[in-house]
């Protein structure tokens, strides 16, 4: 016998929205956000999957949440994504809906300690460095190989932003500066001082290149010690040190920020910061790695972070990188895998002109 939560899916798929109401009307009692226990399907996901948009719409707006996932791991908005034909409309409609809710549950929840705690753990336990590999006490990926082409684009990117500020009638002289939060393995502090002497050689240009790297766990600061390399290293959290750096009224063309064992709330509060440490004429970029397994929630990731920096006055546009990391042996050092996919989007972001 098919049970009223069945019913309700299969009328989700295909049904009036009218015929959805009158169903209402006669189950007060009924959940809509209510999934099958065998394959996780509730009446959203069943009408993203028929394409049924007005019902879809009805019950975002009656509160089904959007980001709920069934058993393949996958939610309304990743069904909307996946239809033929592709229903853009209702793509933005699910996007622009898990934006706002979650910028709303942004506003409305309060810093953690457990986000302290966590870093705290991470900063006082032991990392250990391999040929390929910077792995944590939990034999988890802190940084990998695996990343340099990617860290080889993010450079390149910033460091054709320097050609706002030195163009061919520039006079300036000083000195490129270039902060990195998060030095790890070091791999793209050696691509930034590559792409920058690079595209300062393309301009013409002979500035100097500082290089200043906000650490704060201590085996990778005393491999820092231990290694020739000419970069001012602050030897704290990020928290600490960009105070620091804005009292000296020290500004920056090239930021960079891959951080470990931070959250989002973490990465939001750092961005407060950009229009204080970052020159006008500067580029901002930072490891997407933000929900790696899903495409869609990482879509909702990516537009929060665009409209967080659009309020800060930066322009943000992500650009599409091929990577490829399916072959085992290159997670075979670590306990999970951080990556997924074949496709990466790169952020820059710059002030509006």
């Amino acid at each position: 016998m098919t049970s009223v939560l069945e019913k309700f899916i299969q009328l989700c798929r295909s049904t009036s929205l009218k015929d959805i109401q009158i169903f209402e009307h006669e189950h007060p009692d009924f959940d809509i956000v209510d999934q099958l226990e065998s394959t996780g399907e509730n009446g959203l996901i069943s009408a993203a999957k028929g394409n049924n948009f007005e019902v879809l719409k009805h019950l975002l707006k009656q509160g089904s949440p959007w980001n709920a996932i069934d058993r393949e791991g996958k939610c309304c908005g990743n069904y909307a994504m996946e239809l033929t034909p592709y229903n853009q409309e209702m793509v933005d409609y699910i996007t622009n809906h898990a934006v706002q809710c979650e910028l709303l549950l942004l506003a409305l929840k309060q810093p953690s300690n457990v986000h302290e705690q966590t870093n705290e753990k991470y900063l006082s336990e032991n990392v250990r460095y391999t040929e390929k590999s910077l792995i944590d006490g939990e034999k988890d990926g802190v940084m990998m190989d695996w990343e340099t082409p990617l860290m080889r684009v993010h450079a390149s990117v910033l460091a054709n932003g320097l050609e706002k500020r030195l163009g061919e009638n520039s006079g300036d002289d000083e000195a490129v500066r270039v902060l990195n939060v998060g030095y790890g393995m070091g791999i793209v502090d050696e691509c930034l001082k590559e792409e920058i002497a690079s595209k300062l050689t393309e301009l013409g240009k002979q500035n100097e290149i500082e290089q200043h790297i906000i650490e704060a766990h201590p085996e990778v600061l005393n491999r820092l010690k231990n290694i020739d390399h000419n970069f001012t290293v602050h030897g704290k959290r990020w928290q600490e040190s960009i105070p620091e750096i804005i009292e000296k009224g020290v500004k920056y063309d090239c930021i960079f920020f891959d951080t470990y064992a931070e959250y989002d709330h973490d990465f939001y509060e750092f961005l407060e910061f950009l229009p204080k440490i970052l020159n006008k004429s500067g580029s901002f970029s930072y490891f997407n790695g933000n929900c790696p397994d899903n495409i869609f929630f990482h879509g909702v990731a990516c537009q929060i972070a665009k409209l967080k920096l659009a309020k800060l006055g930066l322009e943000t546009d992500f650009l599409s990188v091929e990577i490829d990391v399916d072959d085992e042996k290159t997670w075979e050092e670590v306990k999970r895998r951080y990556w997924h996919r074949k496709e990466y989007f790169l952020p820059i972001s710059s002030f509006h002109e």
